[in-house]
């Protein structure tokens, strides 16, 4: 068939006019279809465009079109599915149909978006047949806009689906078939899953006006006036636990999550161990208890470590399926582990002290121990001291962190002395009981100089209180650092964290407690007490009785200090500002007796004013730069029953036109209708007042004006924050201007 397209004469299509035409013209594919035997063969052809150039008898360079396409390839499909493509004759590689045309490049819907044209010059009936015979299963497919490219490339599409599923259903039966061959389960699993998880609890169920209870641990009716609602009984039939409900409920349920550890192989048959997790759940209702239990993953504990734990993981998928992928979103979480841990000898989690954690029936998140201990050994001492609070921090991932120290001991380890220890374990304190331990007792602390910040060494003692308050909290010496090197005690500082300082809870509920609020409050107000230089050393300085009233009072205090220097640095860089508004104080200002025009004293007054009704007047240097320039000035448009307090910021030129009217948050203002009414007789009124000089200087505005409008449009600044959000700042300025200037403009 090669040499039969070869021989073909396919006539070009007739495009451009250019030499730069050519790449155009190269998307015009032409093409011809052959049934032969039980292959569908198309042989391909391209128009090459403007090739050639000679030169004209005036001498100027002139390009010649070629008459005939270019052939480029064959493709062949065969009923199986099997696509091959060859642009030499010689070389066969498998490949889709749209590779003749793109040299081999491949992306779907080439055709399409790159602006290629083919057309079919024969055997489109007899292409469109076969396609029809041997791919009607795929009906949706074929004969898509009567066209054979088109069709072609969508049963190329359902081929290429089909064998991905059926190599993602070999992966998934491959990992299905290790998973479910996995050692079966001891016999006593469900008994020990049953006590360890949910401590062989029953409930008693009745009613609030009833003295009859059905019994989940017998199954029968219990008789009792002195039962309480969630009070704690024995069962007189069974001798279990039961926990009396009264409630009206159709029942409980709880679940936790279980580990076993087993000798088992790899999906490659070698030796190795796994971690089977399981989901347990326990439902008590009035019609008794059931206990269910999923099969959630498994982990490869490989013998050597190569691996690191949790690479090799297996998901349960259901229905029997499992594969390494997490579709089900399992995650791994605190559990308890089956006591029989045998299958661990040999691998390098053996020495970590988890069969001593299971024995004792602890929660843990194993899956973190063995994680990140696999290879350190002091993570055992804690296990064999009896720490599990500890382990328990150390392991979840989201207690307080804090490092062991290097040793051969449980003091040494833990960084605190034998009574220390002593304490930690009958208090089963975790890792913040520790980390006050540690500060407390100096075996270890944060030894850092107290001036040079962090944390000093704290002597003396502190009581089981305090230290309980800070771990309910969530409360480290790190975090009270600043008031422990003020010379407070952890009673006192705990002592003053439990006022409430004037927060309420709805003020707390962005940190999680009211004592960290305080905590981040009393921070912020030493910083502020330093930078105004007060005497911290006095209590009721570091100390104060209403925290918060302070802290807004310092912060008030510093906010004028700021605005006092900013006012300062003002007046020193635009000394004409005073001396103008000085100037036009008599000409401007102006009141009806409901409403008033004022004009500022200088910078500060004006900056006051922005801060108030919280607008860019005041917070840019552009207006002062034009006030010392006379270009524009600003004043104050108040009501007279109020006179002193902000209500419009007006931008005026000289002779009154007004360029901007703004109240708070930079808006227009609801009662901006009553403004304009005033402003207009405010304008009558000072036209009056008006001489030559200000005319003059009014017309110098005005060419600004337009000029900086201009400006704005030709840059096309468009305006970010706010309710103007999104517009350009030009329309906005020239619509304010038409607004309040309507006989003027």
């Amino acid at each position: 068939m090669w040499e039969y397209f070869c021989a073909r004469k396919v006539p070009a299509d007739k495009i451009g006019r250019k030499k730069d035409d050519k790449d155009k013209a190269r998307k015009h594919i032409k093409y011809e279809c052959i049934v032969n035997g039980d292959r569908l063969i198309i042989g391909q052809w391209r128009s090459l465009g403007l090739i050639d150039t000679k030169i004209d008898s005036k001498g100027k360079k002139k390009y010649c079109k070629s008459p005939d396409a270019e052939f480029i390839g064959v493709y062949y499909m065969t009923p199986a599915g099997s696509t091959n493509v060859t642009r030499d004759g010689k070389e066969w590689s498998q490949g889709k149909v749209q590779y003749v045309a793109l040299g081999g490049w491949n992306y779907y819907t080439a055709w399409n978006t790159y602006g290629y044209n083919y057309q079919c010059i024969g055997g489109k009936d007899e292409a469109l047949s076969w396609l029809r015979k041997h791919w009607g299963d795929c009906s949706w497919y074929y004969n898509y806009n009567n066209d054979v490219f088109d069709t072609v490339e969508r049963v190329e599409d359902h081929i290429s689906m089909q064998r991905r599923m059926n190599a993602e259903q070999r992966r998934i039966k491959k990992w299905s078939d290790w998973a479910n061959g996995a050692p079966p389960l001891p016999d006593d699993f469900e008994a020990w899953a049953r006590e360890v998880a949910f401590g062989g609890l029953e409930y008693a169920f009745g009613n609030k006006d009833s003295d009859t209870y059905y019994c989940t641990a017998c199954g029968k009716t219990h008789k009792s006036k002195t039962w309480k609602h969630r009070g704690r009984y024995e069962c007189s039939r069974t001798g279990k636990r039961i926990k009396c409900e009264k409630v009206e409920k159709q029942g409980i349920e709880r679940r936790e999550r279980l580990m076993i550890i087993q000798s088992y192989k790899t999906i490659l048959g070698e030796c190795c161990s796994v971690a089977r997790h399981f989901t347990a759940q326990m439902s008590w209702g009035r019609s008794g208890s059931t206990f269910k239990l999923w099969h959630d993953e498994m982990i490869v504990l490989r013998f050597d470590g190569s691996t690191p734990y949790g690479d090799d993981i297996v998901y349960n998928l259901g229905v029997g399926k499992w594969d390494v992928r997490n579709t089900c979103g399992y995650q791994h979480g605190k559990c308890y582990c089956y006591p029989d841990v045998s299958a661990l000898a040999g691998t390098v989690y053996a020495g970590i002290g988890i069969d001593v954690a299971a024995a004792k029936g602890w929660r843990l998140h194993y899956n973190n121990l063995m994680r990140g201990n696999y290879d350190d050994p002091r993570m055992e001492y804690l296990i064999k001291g009896n720490f599990r609070q500890l382990v328990f921090d150390m392991t979840s991932g989201n207690g307080h962190v804090i490092g062991m120290l290097k040793g051969n001991t449980v003091q040494e380890v833990l960084g605190i002395d034998g009574q220390s220890v002593a304490r930690l374990r009958q208090a089963d304190g975790g890792t913040y009981y520790l980390d006050w331990l540690r500060a407390v007792y100096m075996s270890y602390g944060i030894k850092k100089d107290s001036d040079k910040g962090g944390l000093k060494i704290i002597h003396g003692k502190i009581s089981e209180e305090t230290i309980r308050f800070f771990c309910d909290k969530k409360i480290s010496p790190q975090n009270v650092a600043f008031a422990l090197n003020l010379g407070m005690s952890p009673e006192q500082i705990a002592n003053y964290l439990k006022k409430k300082h004037g927060y309420t809870l709805k003020d707390c509920s962005w940190a999680g407690s009211k004592e960290h609020v305080v905590i981040r409050q009393w921070q912020d107000y030493l910083s502020m007490v330093d930078k105004l230089k007060l005497d911290k050393t006095r209590e009721s300085v570091y100390k104060p009785k209403n925290l918060r009233e302070r802290h807004d009072e310092l912060t008030e205090l510093i906010n004028k200090e700021r605005s006092r220097l900013e006012a300062e640095r003002v007046e020193a860089e635009y000394p004409a500002i005073k001396p103008v508004c000085a100037k036009i104080r008599e000409l401007y200002e102006w009141g009806d007796g409901e409403y008033l025009v004022i004009v500022p004293e200088g910078a500060a007054e004006i900056q006051r004013e922005g801060r108030l009704l919280r607008h860019c007047v005041g917070t840019t240097d552009r207006y002062f730069d034009r006030i010392a320039e006379e270009e524009s000035y600003i004043m104050f448009l108040r009501k007279s029953s109020a006179p002193t307090s902000p209500w419009y910021t007006m931008e005026v030129e000289p002779g009154g036109a007004v360029r901007q009217l703004r109240t708070f948050g930079d808006d227009e203002g609801s009662d901006r209708n009553e403004a304009k009414t005033f402003l207009k007789k405010w304008r009558r009124e000072i036209a009056k007042r008006l001489g030559d000089s200000e005319r003059e200087a009014a017309q110098i505005s005005r060419e600004k004006r337009l000029a900086e409008f201009e400006e704005l449009r030709r840059n096309g600044n468009i305006i970010r924050n706010g309710k103007l959000a999104g517009k350009l700042l030009v329309e906005v300025l020239e619509a304010d201007f038409k607004e309040y200037n309507e006989e003027t403009e």
